[in-house]
Order: C-alpha cells, then sequence, then structure tokens
C-alpha cells in the first residue's frame, strides 16, 4: 500500500517445553513466503529461495517437521498487504532458535549472527539481479 519494493522480516524462532537455560529439540532456520493464494508469492518464493540457498552454506534448515524445507508457505506470517494485494516480495526469515548454543555464547553470537546477515545479503542480492 505504501510502494515498498520488498519487505523482509528476521526473527528467532522458540519452542515451548525447553528448560530456562537449556536447548530444545529443534535448531536450524526457516524462510517463510506467502502461499500461492497471494499474489507476491511467486515474487516472496524466489526471493525465500535465493536467501534460503545462501543461508543454507553457514546453517541447517529447520528439524521441526513443519518446517523442514527450503522455503515454507504460509497463509497467516507474511505482510501481503491490504486485503491480500500486495505485490512486492515479502519473506519472514527465522534465523534459528533463541536457545541454540550458537545464540547463547556471546563471542559465538556476533560471528553467527555476522555470517546470517552477510548470507542474506548475498541471498538479496542474488534476487535482485535477476529482477
Amino acid at each position: 500500500d505504501n510502494g515498498v519494493d520488498l519487505t523482509l522480516h528476521l526473527h528467532f524462532n522458540d519452542y515451548p517445553g525447553h528448560k530456562y537455560n537449556k536447548s530444545g529439540k529443534y535448531s536450524g532456520f526457516t524462510v517463510y513466503v506467502p502461499d500461492s493464494q497471494y499474489s507476491n508469492s511467486r515474487a516472496s518464493s524466489e526471493l525465500g529461495m535465493a536467501i534460503s540457498k545462501e543461508l543454507q552454506k553457514v546453517s541447517s534448515i529447520s528439524n521441526l517437521p513443519e518446517e523442514n524445507k527450503e522455503v515454507v508457505p504460509d497463509q497467516d506470517l507474511i505482510a501481503v498487504g491490504a486485503k491480500g494485494t500486495r505485490v512486492g516480495a515479502s519473506v519472514l526469515i527465522e534465523y534459528g532458535y533463541i536457545y541454540e548454543p550458537k545464540f547463547n555464547d556471546a563471542k559465538l553470537k556476533n560471528v553467527v549472527l555476522s555470517q546470517l546477515a552477510l548470507q542474506t545479503y548475498f541471498g538479496l542480492r542474488n534476487y535482485l539481479s535477476t529482477q
């Protein structure tokens, strides 16, 4: 509605039931895109795939069964505009589960976050170079 060409949502996942300061049973990143009923599904899926391919160079795809894909189509999590009319690409990246050791160790976390940011940039660059 505001002429935004591309929307990125950057998140960390969590899963209930793990003890405080202990790793849970799930790990890895997920890239969500609007499902096929939305007008921005194709562009979003292309962007999501480009980012996912780059993130896989430094991290694993989520091992939660419903998230264990290169991109996960969804109806609710992604910006689709008023009445589902958004045209520009929209993706939601969950870089991993907040309890994963790589995010709890202060020294490691800075390195990992830099790698994830760089790979996201590479995915964006690859997508935009084809447009």
